[in-house]
């Protein structure tokens, strides 16, 4: 079972507006404004086709903020819409990079290493963080495997998976509008910022850490989810949007 999952498995394209969406493009400008940085180098890391890169950098650049870009992805099926996406391709694996430390302004590694093992997990979180300039930001959505208490999982559920409420609220016809807006929000709530290249760093070893304290339960049950993730890509792949 690890070998079948401690690997690329699957493409899962991206959209035009999932960086929006999600609350990344807002961060960027954070970034920017907090430093009073208006030209940036902006890598994404498992890109696919980078459509959603090509959005944010239009976005950046209507605020008066010059854009860079540099796309990751190791699918050789996303190269040639990734190549018009973004101003730099790279059709490697993000491990496999090694020139592009100390470049980057804002690193985004958002739906790419959520559904591998830790220490992939980990060393992905790491080479990322190290393309970042001193003072760069990375952002992800990666967890750590902290895991929640019975009331924050309770009340997590009720905020972004159950929409019982909206639908007596709302009606029936605008359940599926409603439930879309709840997972925007979640969306937006699992995106996080790391402010500086150390602090990155050391998030990738606190994703070993959380991994460590798991019991053994846990991490069968985190394994088998990677596995049924990956075995439900195979059979209904999405579609590429350019």
């Amino acid at each position: 079972m690890i070998k079948i999952i401690d690997r690329n498995w699957f493409v899962n394209y991206t959209s035009p507006n999932r960086y929006s969406l999600a609350g990344i493009t807002d961060l960027v400008l954070d970034h920017s404004e907090r430093l009073k940085k208006f030209k940036l180098t902006v890598i994404d890391v498992g890109c696919s086709t980078a459509v959603s890169l090509k959005e944010l950098k239009k976005e950046l650049n209507s605020k008066g903020i010059g854009t860079f870009t540099i796309g990751i992805d190791v699918d050789p099926k996303v190269k040639e819409m990734a190549e018009k996406n973004s101003d730099i391709f790279l059709n490697k694996d993000v491990l496999e990079v090694d020139n592009l430390y100390d470049v980057a302004d804002v690193v985004i590694c958002h739906k790419m290493a959520l559904w591998v093992p830790a220490n992939r997990r980990s060393c992905i979180i790491s080479k990322s963080s190290q393309f970042l300039k001193l003072e760069g930001d990375l952002i992800t959505d990666v967890d750590d495997y902290r895991q929640p208490s019975f009331l924050e999982s309770l009340s997590n559920f009720y905020k972004y998976s159950w929409p019982p409420i909206h639908t007596l609220r709302y009606g029936i016809k605008n359940f599926r509008s409603e439930y879309k807006k709840k997972r925007d929000l979640k969306l937006r709530k699992d995106a996080r910022i790391f402010y500086g290249r150390e602090t990155s760093l050391k998030y990738a070893k606190q994703i070993i850490s959380g991994w460590n304290k798991l019991a053994w339960d846990q991490k069968v049950s985190k394994k088998f989810d990677i596995l049924c993730i990956m075995i439900q890509q195979k059979l209904f792949p999405s579609r590429p949007k350019n």
